[in-house]
């Protein structure tokens, strides 16, 4: 299922993509603004919407196929607004292209995250180390962990055996399906990965039911940034 982000004591949340349960939806003649942030407009008499409002949530998480933009598809997009007239504003990192003819349809899939407490989050030399997201609103700077395409990342956790991430990230590593991968600060920026868990082992420590696990993440699309609105 989906889970809220909790804070840790190192300011950054991590989250794994659940293909299971994400629900995908064929929208049917979509209207598209072209803007910084996109407004995707459907139409109240789609069958599709019957299933939407309860989960197309302000702060959730959505992909986009077949706009023919680079700027929507392919990528993973934070909802920063739902209309009572069933148009949803997302938050995209440029602004959307112009020019674009009537759209048949397209494909909105509404991402399910498992939540995953990593002990570290490191990008291996060669990638970009951090991109600095801090704001004159922010106390303290904020640091998102980047990732050149394609990158590799290595993870660090301690988990209980029948720990949900735990098991979620074993399996990520064993249907090796492209998913997207979400590091959330405190503060609420997010950073939004694609790619595999390439390697999750058994580390060589255990106390008290807890063992420590060691992984890498091949990024195969470049990051995006989303910050809270």
């Amino acid at each position: 299922g989906m889970h809220m982000a909790r804070e840790t004591t190192i300011g950054l949340d991590f989250m794994l993509e659940n293909p299971a349960s994400d629900m995908t939806l064929t929208i049917e003649a979509p209207g598209i603004s072209a803007a910084a942030n996109a407004v995707i407009t459907i139409d109240v008499a789609d069958p599709a919407w019957a299933a939407v409002p309860a989960v197309l949530v302000v702060g959730g998480m959505i992909s986009i196929d077949g706009t023919g933009w680079d700027s929507l598809d392919g990528k993973a997009h934070r909802i920063t607004a739902v209309s009572a007239d069933v148009s949803v504003t997302i938050a995209t990192s440029t602004a959307t292209e112009t020019g674009l003819a009537d759209l048949a349809d397209i494909t909105v899939k509404i991402l399910a995250f498992d939540h995953v407490c990593l002990s570290e989050f490191t990008p291996n030399v060669g990638a970009p180390g951090e991109v600095d997201a801090t704001t004159m609103c922010d106390l303290e700077r904020v640091n998102l962990p980047g990732l050149s395409s394609p990158g590799t990342a290595s993870i660090t956790g301690m988990f209980n055996l029948d720990d949900e991430g735990m098991l979620a990230m074993l399996a990520a590593q064993a249907d090796a399906l492209p998913r997207f991968l979400m590091a959330e600060t405190r503060q609420g920026q997010r950073g939004i990965f694609h790619g595999v868990v390439s390697m999750f082992a058994m580390g060589g420590l255990a106390v008290e039911g807890m063992v420590t696990y060691v992984g890498s993440l091949t990024v195969d699309r470049s990051a995006t940034y989303a910050k809270a609105a």
